[in-house]
């Protein structure tokens, strides 16, 4: 299913190949390299001569014997492809030999010449680098064969720290591999980017083989980025590809049927009043291929077109149909059932209608930049040092990607860290063995992150941009907890209180004195526009919390009303779900001494799904003990990242919906 194109089933349809139709498709590009023989022609298009090529190198063109009576001519085991002299060089492949070519059908003036086509995606990186030949064979009707040379020079894949190289990922199933030698300990930073918005995915595999990091979306937007300190000394391979390009590439059938209005592809041929029933196999192979098909029609004809992909194909097939004139008249996606496109209607003129295939997927893969980088990268700052009291700032964008500020830290001893940002921004922590201990992100709103350090020394806090769009930020070094969780003191009874949540993670702590057996209604309510998901907590005279609750008060708002089970200081704790933020109502009523009865409401049980009331206990003198971000990553654990499998929940985070 496409995410990125607009859907619509149209009113009309096209026709494929059939005899004594003209046909025509866009070719792959101009001829640069031919070779004719008696009636056998060979063409090759792709690369041109003397490139420079690195990486996947895609080999194509075509091949026709014209002295043959039926079909091209060529043998599908006719065409191969070899680094040096054919014979005695290295033979790269047998190419699979048939692929649609109109183009070449309509330039012959002979339809049996379509399936003249051939492709190998092939990858230099497994041959020396320098100058080199490619050498293309076809062999013909009778053992002819033709032969043509394309000079080329091969570029070295194995990076040295501190390089950028472009390159492309052009089909399914493709992944570009790079290496770089690398030392025990030394810090290197990986930045890939995909050029045009498709989504990167970027591994870091080991000298012995094992994967070291994977990474995601650590970079703006759809784009990968990690860094790490290495584990081993030797050679490191960088692996790019695209996150997923399932229905990007694969073989597709177009069926059509040409007739009277009313008549359909169930209808006996002789009964259309026409010939026109057609079929035709094509194959997109390449990222952003398309394959366009010429038909001539009547006006009032209908027309039935069904495109749908071969067994075993994973493209999800997208059609076009344009109008003699050049007006689009149809597109559609998926009305044939499944994956399949269908399109039915009467023709509007006569003349030439031109089908297009291509698939439904605009963003499986396409250009890319790798940089590979010591340290942290030139993208990244050096900032300096956080000092407890004193708020620093910053501004980030796409050439300066990251914020590296520095700050001591004893184990045990917890530290907050308090961003402020006007965008999608991620605040990450590297202990001073060099791994990733901590991770947040947030959409623009406030973020607190607290944390016990497991290392006494140099911790960094590193503040990335997770946009393409330039943001400003502040933080905030505090001891403890800081302002993430605020003593609000007692709670006036019976009044409403209004507060706010600025900050991801905060708590508001409001008290009161109650008795055994005393009923309490504690409502959390968010007023207008507030964008806070409530949640409360209400902490025992011991620390230990004796309920908490999510949306029982009605929509996303919270409700406790339980008898309170000792005699002492009760604590209630206001918070937001998640990363949530924005204004509140908290609402405290006691029966008894203190206060008018509660209401009736609901019981304090969430709804199914939902957190239920908790005994367990929270450290802390008056208050929760916002514990860690999940468990810390050991030594060659993979970068975590806010979209990621490694990011853990939040400081006390409670069951989700």
């Amino acid at each position: 299913m496409p995410h990125d194109r607009a859907r619509r089933s149209g009113l009309w349809l096209a026709a494929a190949l059939a005899a004594g139709l003209a046909l025509s498709v866009s070719a792959l590009g101009p001829a640069t390299v031919a070779a004719q023989t008696a009636g056998l022609r060979l063409v090759v298009e792709r690369p041109e001569p003397g490139s420079q090529v690195r990486g996947t190198v895609v080999i194509g063109g075509w091949a026709v014997d014209t002295t043959s009576a039926s079909g091209t001519g060529i043998a599908s085991d006719g065409v191969q492809i070899w680094l040096g002299p054919a014979g005695s060089g290295q033979l790269l492949d047998t190419v699979a030999y048939g692929e649609p070519r109109p183009d070449v059908a309509q330039q012959l003036g002979n339809p049996r010449f379509v399936a003249s086509g051939f492709r190998l995606f092939w990858n230099s990186c497994e041959a020396p680098p320098g100058p080199n030949t490619l050498t293309v064979t076809a062999r013909g009707q009778g053992g002819r064969t033709a032969s043509t040379n394309v000079p080329i020079v091969i570029q070295s894949c194995a990076l040295s720290l501190g390089e950028t190289v472009t390159g492309s990922i052009v089909t399914g199933g493709q992944a570009e591999e790079f290496t770089f030698d690398g030392t025990a300990g030394e810090r290197v930073a990986i930045t890939l980017d995909g050029v045009g918005g498709w989504d990167t995915l970027l591994e870091l595999i080991a000298p012995d083989g094992r994967r070291e990091d994977i990474d995601d979306d650590g970079g703006p937007d759809l784009n990968s980025w990690l860094s790490r300190r290495l584990s081993q000394t030797g050679t490191y391979t960088i692996v790019a590809r695209p996150l997923n390009s399932e229905g990007c590439t694969g073989d597709y059938v177009v069926l059509a049927w040409e007739g009277p209005p009313g008549s359909g592809p169930n209808t006996p041929s002789a009964a259309l009043g026409t010939s026109a029933q057609y079929s035709f196999r094509g194959g997109l192979r390449e990222f952003g291929e398309t394959q366009s098909w010429q038909f001539d029609g009547q006006a009032g004809d209908e027309l039935i077109l069904y495109t749908t992909r071969n067994l075993a194909s994973r493209l999800d097939p997208f059609i076009e149909l344009q109008g003699p004139d050049g007006q689009l008249l149809a597109r559609d996606d998926d009305s044939g059932g499944g994956l399949n496109s269908f399109v039915q209607g009467v023709l509007p003129q006569t003349g030439t209608y031109t089908l297009t295939a291509e698939a439904a997927r605009e963003d499986c893969g396409g250009d890319f930049v790798l940089r590979v980088e010591r340290d942290w990268g030139e993208q990244s700052a050096i900032r300096g040092n956080l000092t407890p009291g004193q708020t620093v700032s910053g501004s980030l964008n796409l050439d300066t990607r990251r914020d590296v500020w520095s700050f001591p830290a004893t184990a045990g001893q917890r530290v907050t860290l308090m961003l402020d940002t006007n965008g999608p921004t991620r605040l990450q922590v590297a202990n001073p063995s060099g791994d990733w201990e901590q991770v947040r992100s947030t959409r623009g709103q406030g973020l607190g992150l607290s944390f016990e350090p497991a290392e006494t020394g140099t911790y960094q806090a590193v503040v990335f941009v997770d946009t393409s769009r330039p943001i400003t930020y502040s933080l905030d070094l505090e001891s403890g907890y800081g302002r993430l969780v605020s003593e609000k003191g007692p709670v006036p009874l019976g009044q409403p209180v209004n507060g706010e949540i600025t900050f991801s993670e905060g708590r508001d702590l409001y008290t009161f004195e109650g008795r055994q057996g005393q009923q309490v209604r504690i409502a959390l309510d968010r007023p207008g526009r507030s964008q806070l998901d409530p949640y409360l907590e209400l902490l025992g005279p011991d620390g230990n919390t004796v309920a908490e609750d999510d949306d029982s008060g009605g929509e996303l708002n919270s409700l406790i009303q339980i008898a309170l089970p000792q005699t002492g200081r009760y604590t209630v704790v206001a918070r937001g779900l998640g990363d949530s933020t924005g204004r509140y109502v908290l609402t405290v009523t006691l029966g008894g001494e203190g206060g008018g009865a509660p209401q009736p409401g609901p019981s304090p049980s969430p709804a199914p799904g939902g957190p239920r009331p908790s005994t367990s206990p929270t450290p802390g003198p008056g208050g929760p003990a916002p514990g860690p971000a999940g468990p810390t990553p050991g030594p060659g654990s993979p970068t975590p990242t806010p979209r990621g499998p490694a990011q853990g929940p939040g400081p006390s985070a409670p069951p989700g919906r």
